[in-house]
């Protein structure tokens, strides 16, 4: 079945973690919290991608983590392992720095490539030349390609780009939300780059 990833964002506030992902209200009435990412063969190639991660025990998770853990622990029917090891990176050292531009690829795509993507019937493209091997093609080669940028939909760099774009909107709601509603917190959130976490559960 394979391995499924769980990550979670964690915010470092005045000395203490603090959890850092979205609740939704769902139809029902409840809030349910939305992990930053979950699955798996993409997940784990996003993570490959990354470098090397540190480890952490769920004691050392922050506090609101850690009750989010046990408490679906427990709506499940199992007891949550108080040894359990997680993977973590750094937000600003080790994911960031390698979104290096907004597209992986930027190419000459055969057209009918790239009309397939674009209507999802592909989550690749195929047969690109670079501008070298594009130049080479007769005139009437040439229209059969379009310059294009674009990202492998589920390729790593892909999901970097969702993920890099998800924190930082929960770090701007976060912020609207926590700095004027936690006494001493404006001036840490609004103060110097703040540091952030993925934790990866893996399940």
């Amino acid at each position: 079945m394979g391995i499924e990833y769980t990550i979670y964002t964690e915010i470092y506030v005045k000395d203490k973690w603090y959890n850092m992902d979205s609740y939704v209200l769902t139809p029902s009435g409840k809030y349910v919290l939305a992990p930053l990412l979950d699955g798996k063969s993409f997940v784990c190639r996003f993570l490959d991608n990354m470098g090397n991660a540190g480890m952490i025990e769920f004691t050392n998770l922050s506090e609101s983590t850690q009750n989010y853990l046990l408490a679906r622990a427990k709506d499940n029917g199992y007891d949550q392992s108080l040894t359990e090891k997680f993977e973590v990176y750094d937000f600003f050292t080790m994911i960031k720095p390698k979104y290096v531009r907004e597209y992986q690829y930027e190419y000459y795509a055969p057209r009918y490539e790239v009309a397939a993507f674009e209507i999802g019937e592909n989550d690749e493209i195929e047969g690109w030349l670079t501008q070298e091997s594009y130049d080479e093609l007769s005139s009437e080669e040439k229209k059969e390609y379009v310059f294009f940028k674009w990202n492998d939909r589920f390729d790593w760099y892909d999901t970097l780009s969702r993920v890099i774009a998800k924190v930082e909107m929960r770090l701007d709601d976060y912020k609207s939300e926590v700095s004027w509603r936690e006494e001493g917190f404006y001036e840490h959130l609004y103060g110097t780059t703040i540091p952030i976490r993925l934790i990866v559960e893996t399940h």
